[in-house]
């Protein structure tokens, strides 16, 4: 009993990270915060390795340096149920003088929880079972974002730090780097589309729309 215990915490504690690098949607964003008290929604999905997210944000603009944002989404990992994760997190504009440049801090903070399955050796029987696991996510990121617009396009880049912390029973964490980038394209003054790249130890794909009101 003691070693189909040792396996599991080993199945789970190298299985869950790479599922842990996100709670909410991509970063679908320039380096220019939102004018005070102007508003935004979105709605978009994330397509990971091992799970895909799909949900809304609303932003909204504190100052015209500063500007909050919140998500809420649904988790769907390849194996398990689908849970849930919320996100909320701000951006802070950095004068850049005349440079063709727009520089911001960006930092979230962020919850998930779901169900997945692993599989599961049990020395004493020599049998693989599947099992599922309740599996609580909480991710904190920070960093810089860069952008510049282009005719109709916002093209930007992001380089930070991202901290995750999962419980199952046990707990692990980890710090990886968060690189990636993205385009936004400006349909009219309101609407706007948008894909993105991002690496948080595994590759994600992001695309949504926006609409500033």
């Amino acid at each position: 009993m003691k070693k189909t215990i040792v396996v599991l915490l080993v199945v789970l504690f190298f299985a869950a990270p790479a599922n842990a690098q996100m709670a909410g949607l991509p970063i679908a964003d320039s380096a220019v915060p939102l004018e005070a008290e102007m508003k935004r929604v979105g709605a978009g999905f994330v397509i990971g390795d091992d799970f895909n997210m799909f949900g809304g944000r609303f932003s909204y603009g504190l100052a015209d340096d500063i500007s909050v944002f919140g998500d809420f989404g649904v988790v769907d990992p390849d194996s398990g149920d689908a849970g849930w994760g919320i996100q909320i997190g701000g951006l802070y504009g950095i004068p850049t003088g005349n440079s063709p440049l727009d520089l911001a801090a960006r930092g979230t903070f962020g919850y998930a929880s779901l169900d997945q399955k692993f599989r599961v050796f049990d020395p004493s029987t020599g049998t693989t079972t599947s099992q599922t696991f309740s599996i609580d996510i909480i991710t904190s990121n920070i960093g810089a974002l860069v952008s510049t617009d282009i005719d109709m396009m916002t093209l930007y880049g992001y380089l930070g730090f991202n901290y995750s912390r999962i419980s199952n029973g046990g707990s692990d964490s980890e710090i990886d780097p968060a690189v990636g980038g993205g385009a936004l394209f400006h349909a009219s003054e309101r609407v706007s589309i948008y894909a993105e790249l991002m690496h948080i130890d595994d590759i994600w794909l992001g695309f949504g729309l926006r609409y500033a009101f």
